[in-house]
């Protein structure tokens, strides 16, 4: 009986363990069955992370995983619809609130990721105890209902991101982090970007002479900043990896072409490759790059890295709505009112194209100029610039102003083909030289408002200048405050260091342990290399025994060369009373453009400049030649017939021959001398056969042309674009307002 009881407890304990290790083998087989689990976990971060799930499908036997990721879009900040329908709609804003709630903190955000889940837990029981749904409007409800609903689960998203960042920091390689999704990466630089540019407006502005004088000082006045209108913002959006193509391995944020576009141009990316009959996209800039192609079953699918340092301070591009079309390619003109907010049609009578050469021509047959102004643009080796691009000029002379009066941007997304580069002139003489010319002529009232607002523009271009000379004193005092600073901190150090050396000695001598404890001399910079390479290994096992003394020491000489990194150079022409000045002349310039009687004569004269402007650049000009018959022979010309006489230059080969500090000068001469009479004379002419009983007044001409070239002048000082971007080859202005679904990794 008992050898049968011990066969019969053997024989169930084996069964049991069987049957646990087959259940064990059934769970693990339904807990696999939840394709593209780890895949979420181990590309996901901060609040998205928590919305990644398991769920059990009864009739399928297995479990299906769910997730949620971003629709980017570009918008207004009062925006209140969103392509998902009923999801909340979250902006990307310089605050640190827009970063927890977009769910793209990181391990640096904790104490400020838990103070903001109490917040939201806060508001939402204050909302409830005070307002009630009694009390609510429909938008407030909706909007906290959709808050709440986004953070259903607020602490488990905190956890799992701590836990996840621990184990990047455990397993990556410190080089890259290529596991995470690069819409998180996208999402976090585009949160940086407001925050660094607004902190830099704030410094910027206190840095200032006016700001640092006494009476604004005691004052503590901030000039009012300009609302954005034109932000990043997303909406969460369900998703299942049933629906993932089999090539794609990361949960993938979805956006449109356009928007893509319009992202780009303001985290200051510029297009290289653009070429959408083979799919192929590149665009790189400011430390980013972004590369696109087609992925089988899914469509153009974008990948985002970083691959610099970033800079989000000058260059930052207007945030203003108008620069959507700018990217594309379009240019909105003084006398578009409002502008098509669908972006669909391109046929627009007040926007002017110049997104590549055949639109440039196309917008000169538009212009109603002449056919050798539109095939100068369609020829190659033909001239189109003098100082700068004629189409530069062209959008200076009749391109909407985007600056925002008391704003420090003024960067624009460059619509042209061409590159916009300011060591070749120099504005500031240009308005200079105009100044000079325009006093020359007949004084009429519009004539002497553009003479009075040149003065005052020349008067804060001085004060520009006092301005930057002001803020690199103050750099060059701070960079040798902050050197003295250092100097002091690491000779104390060194005090310190000399007593810690002496007790340790008198210790070492009195255990016997003298050059165990002592650290190596090989770990003084002065010393030569073969010395340090031959106490290395004591060297290690110093550091090792002694960590904090060790930190303490390497930042002695790092500190000083990182401050002095990342204080930039000084930039000209952003100071507030130039830039407001600027923006006055403009709206002063388009008043007087603006008025119905004149918009047919203006269009002739902007014409007949355009058409003068690229002939004399193209067309070399003979050298007049003097009657010499009635001068007496000593003063006649006795050259040979058969020597060769100088060959006539062109407008452009007379500037590019000229000095520097010459250049302006030559130019204001022939626009004054040559292409102002040339201009006015041939509309005045062309309006009276156009409209007979139309009496065209010269004076009047003239002085609408000395109003678009100082508006041109103004225009181009206000704004600025970077040279590094142009338009590509391949034009985007078919993709203005275009909804195709684009994906980013």
């Amino acid at each position: 009986m008992g050898g049968s009881d011990k066969v019969e407890t053997a024989a169930l304990v084996i069964s049991l363990v069987a049957l646990i290790g087959t259940f064990l083998q059934v769970l693990q087989q339904y807990f696999a069955s939840a394709t593209g689990y780890a895949n979420c976990k181990k590309s996901l971060s901060g609040g998205w992370l928590a919305k990644v799930h398991r769920k059990f499908q009864l009739l399928e036997l297995r479990f299906e995983v769910e997730f949620e990721t971003p629709v980017i879009f570009v918008c207004k900040p009062e925006n209140k619809r969103g392509p998902v329908e009923g999801a909340v709609i979250l902006f990307l804003t310089h605050q640190e609130k827009s970063k927890i709630e977009a769910g793209i903190w990181t391990s640096k955000d904790q104490k400020q990721v838990e103070e903001q889940l109490r917040k939201i837990q806060r508001g939402r029981l204050t909302f409830w105890k005070t307002q009630g749904r009694a009390g609510a409007t429909e938008e407030q409800d909706e909007h906290q209902n959709s808050i709440w609903k986004f953070w259903r689960w607020p602490q488990k998203a905190h956890e799992e991101s701590k836990e996840r960042q621990r184990q990047i920091l455990h397993n990556r390689v410190h080089t890259a982090d290529n596991e995470e999704a690069t819409w998180l990466k996208l999402l976090r630089t585009i949160h940086e970007m407001e925050k660094t540019s607004a902190a830099w407006v704030q410094d910027h502005h206190e840095k200032s002479r006016e700001y640092q004088s006494s009476s604004i000082q005691k004052s503590n006045k901030i000039f009012p900043r300009p609302r954005h209108s034109l932000v990043v913002a997303l909406q969460p959006k369900p998703q299942s990896w049933d629906n993932m193509p089999t090539s794609v391995k990361k949960p993938f944020a979805t956006t449109t072409m356009c928007h893509l576009v319009e992202i780009a141009a303001m985290m200051g990316i510029y297009w290289k490759e653009f070429d959408r009959s083979r799919d192929k996209y590149r665009a790189e800039g400011n430390g980013f790059m972004l590369t696109g192609s087609t992925v089988p079953d899914l469509g153009l699918c974008f990948a985002f890295q970083i691959c610099g340092k970033a800079r989000f301070r000058e260059n930052r591009i207007i945030p203003v709505d108008g620069v959507k079309s700018l990217c594309f390619g379009y240019v909105p003109t003084l006398f578009q009112e409002e502008e098509d907010i669908r972006r669909l049609d391109a046929k627009d009578p007040d926007e002017l194209q110049f997104g590549s050469m055949l639109e440039i021509a196309e917008t000169m047959v538009a212009l109603k100029c002449n056919t050798n102004t539109a095939n100068y643009f369609k020829t190659e080796g033909a001239r189109h610039q003098h100082l700068f691009a004629v189409p530069f000029e062209i959008i200076g002379m009749l391109g909407k102003s985007l600056y925002k009066e008391n704003s420090y941007y003024r960067m624009l997304p460059n619509p042209t083909p061409y590159t916009w580069d300011e060591n070749f002139f120099n504005l500031s003489q240009l308005i200079q030289e105009y100044k000079k010319r325009i006093k020359e002529r007949k004084q009429t009232p519009q004539i002497e408002v553009i003479t009075d607002l040149a003065g005052k523009i020349l008067e804060q271009l001085k004060g520009d200048k006092e301005d930057v000379e002001h803020r690199e004193k103050e750099r060059n005092k701070s960079i040798e405050q902050d050197k003295l600073e250092n100097d002091k901190r690491k000779a104390e150090w060194l005090k310190k260091r000399e007593k810690r050396k002496e007790s340790v000695t008198v210790k070492a001598e009195l255990t016997g342990a003298h050059e165990a404890k002592r650290k190596p001399t090989g770990w003084f910079p002065w010393q030569s290399p073969k010395k340090r390479v031959r106490t290395t290994l004591e060297l290690a096992q110093w550091r090792a025994a002694n960590p904090d003394e060790q930190e303490e020491e390497d930042d002695q000489d790092e500190e000083f060369q990182e401050e002095k990194k990342d204080r930039p150079p000084v930039v000209p022409g952003y100071y507030l009373p130039l830039l407001n000045t600027l923006h006055q002349a403009i709206e002063t310039c388009d008043v007087y453009l603006k008025k119905r009687e004149r918009r047919d004569l203006l269009d002739l004269v902007v014409r007949e400049h355009i058409q003068e402007v690229l002939r004399i650049i193209n067309v070399p000009e003979a050298e007049s030649q003097k009657d010499d018959s009635t001068q007496p022979p000593e003063a006649r010309d006795e050259t040979p017939k058969d020597e060769k006489k100088p060959t006539p230059q062109t407008f452009f080969e007379q500037l590019s021959a000229a000095n520097p500090e010459d250049r302006q000068g030559k130019f204001m001469d022939r626009y004054f001398d040559k292409v102002l009479p040339w201009a006015t004379g041939r509309a005045v002419e062309s309006l009276n056969k156009l409209k007979p009983a139309t009496v065209a007044d010269t004076k009047e001409a003239q002085e609408i042309w000395c109003t678009l070239v100082f508006r041109m002048l103004c225009w181009l000082q206000v704004h600025d674009f970077d040279n590094k971007d142009k338009q590509v080859e391949f034009p985007k202005s078919g993709l203005r307002g275009n909804r195709l679904p684009v994906f980013i990794s």
